[in-house]
């Protein structure tokens, strides 16, 4: 559940309609305007390790993308439930998944771009102490039974005698979450002196 999950749609998958379970995309960014992914499978089976390009592909619908991951649109549930033998016990969870991503094949596309890299060796690390944090606060939006409201816009909470608006967080301006306490209108007017009327020059 920590894992960043996406949905992926491939025009053409190399060697058969089913991505193999140690596969992995590549991904490289030839010119600004131009996501590439790099198609790699396992030189063996089995071994995670050596991996070796089997096509490249070209992100066709990148710009869609990230407008609507941006608001929302499209995403999907992926959801988990419990096995028959866990069914009194287990719990159903799910994590929300971006919109999908469609790749294209890039010689079907585009014949002037030239990637290079046809081969990858791969090695495992323990995460750092940072990741381990930024892992488990991933999990916790699935696993802790506390709801939080996630506030996908712009909502106004009455909290003290104050109306506190929250902003959105999903902002084009990228700046995080900010609130602006606004006292209610009762209040307003016990704390405003009264103002004194003020002639306006003639002319």
């Amino acid at each position: 559940w920590a894992n960043r999950y996406r949905q992926v749609v491939f025009d053409e998958l190399p060697g058969g309609p089913v991505a193999q379970r140690d596969d992995l995309l590549f991904r490289t960014t030839p010119t600004p305007r131009i996501t590439c992914f790099g198609y790699f499978g396992p030189e063996v089976a089995g071994d995670s390790t050596a991996y070796k390009l089997k096509e490249n592909y070209i992100w066709e619908n990148r710009s869609a993308f990230t407008k609507q991951a941006d608001c929302g649109e499209g995403d999907a549930v992926m959801m988990s439930f419990p096995k028959s033998e866990e069914s009194t016990t287990g719990e159903a969870r799910f994590v929300m998944v971006p919109t999908l991503m469609r790749l294209k094949k890039q010689r079907a596309s585009r014949l002037d771009l030239t990637l290079e890299t046809q081969a990858l060796n791969v090695a495992t690390r323990e995460p750092s102490m940072a990741e381990q944090q930024e892992e488990q606060k991933r999990m916790n939006v699935v696993l802790s039974e506390e709801h939080r409201r996630e506030k996908s816009e712009a909502s106004f909470d009455f909290v003290d005698g104050e109306w506190h608006i929250s902003m959105d967080p999903k902002s084009q301006s990228g700046r995080s979450r900010q609130e602006v306490s606004v006292p209610s209108p009762a209040m307003s007017r016990a704390a405003s002196p009264v103002a004194s009327p003020v002639a306006s020059p003639r002319r």
